[in-house]
């Protein structure tokens, strides 16, 4: 039998000495899951070893083409270019997490999947494996071209715009890498889910980055996001102003997106989570700890797809630049914004399930 630790709520649970790929294993008492085998090492390894031929590809073949006096086609590298000319930290931030982290992890699950091979030591893959979980966490490929997808949208408001071979090259990237990362489960190579020590921080760590996200909320939200120059005329945009332009063009789709991603998200995991240390800390509502488990593993798993609205603002801004009609900036709001969604996403990620599960007589920190 495979024994492991729900990471949710700490059950011992017992799993099948062989595990059947493809099926999911829930936890009995939180009755989330616990364990999905990932698919075949071979599998793995040319989904890693394609996305990784295609990297130099995706990231240095002009995506669009963008008409309105003259034509502006970008590469994902010119972007970058652009953004550490005018915004340093959009550039660093667009740097960090589309290029370096997913490039990071396609040499991780390399090393992971090879170790034997390598002769790397048992417990340095412990430590590669939960390397890997954690920045994973903080790979944003899908969500920039989402909002790729979404600046498109505004970007064939105010030009012509042509889908250029970069385009279905990074999408093919995209679902290389998506794939690798969806099918390959380390602990299948290295079992490290077991039982982890409670860090005695854990709640102190998620309130501080929660006040830290209320600080930045204000901010984010009146300094204008996106300012746009039109014939010589100012529009700010804020958030809510962008949100607005989108539903008064008669889209609903793209504005509800970006609602959801900017505005409800971090206000849903700034709420959930100080219901939870307030759950914890007073011992109080745990008859609901099912439920704001339920409620915390969703809306961790989406808060990276905050950032949509960052992305969306810093590739308009790379393609409108034509100074005498029309210009598109990356506005004051982005860094408080970026800081909100990472705040929040740091306060998710410090913020332990299983304290709404301990006894209140277990004073156990380890196994």
């Amino acid at each position: 039998m495979k024994r492991i630790r729900c990471i949710h709520c700490d059950n011992f649970i017992k799993l099948p000495k062989s595990l059947e790929a493809g099926y999911e294993y829930h936890c009995p008492r939180c009755e989330n899951l616990v364990y999905r085998p990932g698919s075949s090492q071979s599998v793995i390894t040319s989904l890693t070893l394609s996305a990784m031929v295609m990297f130099f590809f995706a990231f240095t073949t002009p995506l669009l083409s963008v008409y309105i006096i003259d034509d502006n086609s970008l590469s994902i590298l010119d972007t970058l270019f652009f953004l550490f000319e005018t915004d340093v930290f959009s550039g660093v931030l667009l740097f960090v997490t589309i290029i370096i982290i997913p490039f990071i992890l396609n040499i991780l699950t390399l090393l992971i999947i090879f170790y034997k091979e390598l002769t790397i030591r048992l417990d340095f893959v412990k430590k590669l494996i939960a390397f890997y979980l954690i920045i994973k966490e903080w790979n944003m490929i899908e969500v920039y071209f989402i909002g790729l997808l979404i600046a498109m949208v505004k970007l064939y408001e105010l030009s012509n715009v042509t889908l250029l071979m970069g385009f279905w090259i990074n999408l093919f990237y995209l679902v290389l890498l998506y794939l690798s990362f969806v099918l390959f489960n380390p602990n299948d190579i290295v079992n490290i889910n077991k039982r982890k020590k409670f860090n005695p921080h854990s709640l102190r760590i998620s309130f501080v980055c929660i006040l830290l996200a209320l600080i930045f909320i204000l901010p984010s939200n009146i300094l204008p996001i996106m300012p746009t120059y039109k014939y010589g005329v100012e529009y700010p945009n804020t958030i809510f102003d962008g949100i607005y332009a989108f539903y008064e063009d008669g889209d609903i789709f793209v504005p509800f997106v970006i609602f959801f991603a900017s505005v409800c998200i971090p206000f849903l995991k700034i709420v959930g989570i100080s219901i939870m240390i307030l759950m914890v800390k007073y011992n109080i509502f745990l008859s609901y700890k099912k439920f704001a488990t339920k409620y915390y593993i969703v809306t961790d798993a989406f808060g990276k797809y905050s950032l949509l609205d960052v992305y969306v603002v810093v590739l308009a801004a790379a393609y409108i630049q034509y100074d005498k009609l029309v210009r598109i900036e990356i506005g004051e709001a982005i860094i408080p914004f970026a800081l909100v969604v990472v705040f929040t996403m740091l306060a998710s990620k410090s913020f332990d399930t299983r304290l709404l599960w301990k006894e209140k007589n277990d004073n156990t920190t380890t196994n």
